[in-house]
């Protein structure tokens, strides 16, 4: 399914390329459109690859392919169909660095350029110095990315291929496994902590709460200590006039 969605996509940018000429007018453009396209999919395309967002896509990947500067060998075939041709011709099974090494091979034998002999030869060292094939190639290449696995053809991604390489590495490199336990127990340490926090705070508040709800109640019986609110009290002036204190003579 991920290879028919990669075609899918590849067939979409090969018609722009093919029937859209951004020296015609659009009215023309539209009349090109490639056979078998409903003319309403045609303009719903068009406005989206001249948009300023498919500008930036499109711009984003000519960038990123010009960074693949060691490319491979096998056109449209992929290694995964090399592998199974070659393990069928052979009887025997293909390792990872070997398919990867054949996908970078031109028919003569030779690398495909410099930079892909160089790594390769780095790859096959660390192998001989006793690392693993997944270990290798983090080390010479760098991690996997995000659905892809290096030397294993599209579709592969790291979850499915390194899910069963052995009890103590779930990525194939025993460092990455380690560098994740790591962060797993700070991010524990760290939840712990913050979980004491939050019940510091809570005995905290509730420290708080009593000692307001005793102001309270403390201030409350000044008040009734003092008169009810509601009765009436002699005012200041009442209380030195000579008539209230007691009959006249």
């Amino acid at each position: 399914m991920e290879s028919l969605g990669k075609k899918w996509r590849d067939n979409r940018s090969r018609m722009f390329v093919e029937c859209y000429d951004d020296k015609q007018t659009w009215e023309t453009n539209l009349q090109e459109r490639p056979e078998g396209v409903p003319l309403d999919q045609w303009v719903s395309y068009l406005h989206y690859k001249l948009s300023d967002k498919g500008k930036s896509y499109s711009e984003k990947n000519t960038a990123n392919r010009r960074k693949q500067k060691i490319p491979h060998t096998l056109g449209s075939k992929s290694i995964a169909r090399k592998q199974y041709e070659l393990e069928s011709q052979t009887d025997r099974p293909y390792s990872r660095l070997e398919m990867y090494t054949i996908a970078h091979k031109k028919k003569d034998g030779s690398f495909v350029n410099e930079e892909a002999r160089q790594q390769i030869e780095q790859l096959e060292m660390e192998v001989d110095n006793n690392a693993s094939e997944e270990d290798a190639f983090i080390t010479v290449i760098g991690k996997e990315h995000h659905g892809y696995v290096r030397g294993m053809g599209f579709g592969v991604c790291p979850s499915k291929v390194f899910k069963g390489y052995g009890s103590t590495s779930t990525n194939g490199s025993s460092a990455q496994v380690n560098k994740l336990q790591l962060e797993l127990e700070t991010e524990r340490a760290r939840v712990d902590t913050l979980v004491q926090e939050v019940e510091r705070f809570k005995g905290l508040e509730e420290k708080l709460a009593f000692v307001m709800q005793q102001l309270a109640g403390q201030g409350f019986n000044r008040v009734t200590d003092s008169g009810s609110p509601n009765e009436p009290r002699p005012s200041s002036s009442a209380s030195h006039n000579p008539g209230n204190n007691g009959p006249s003579s």
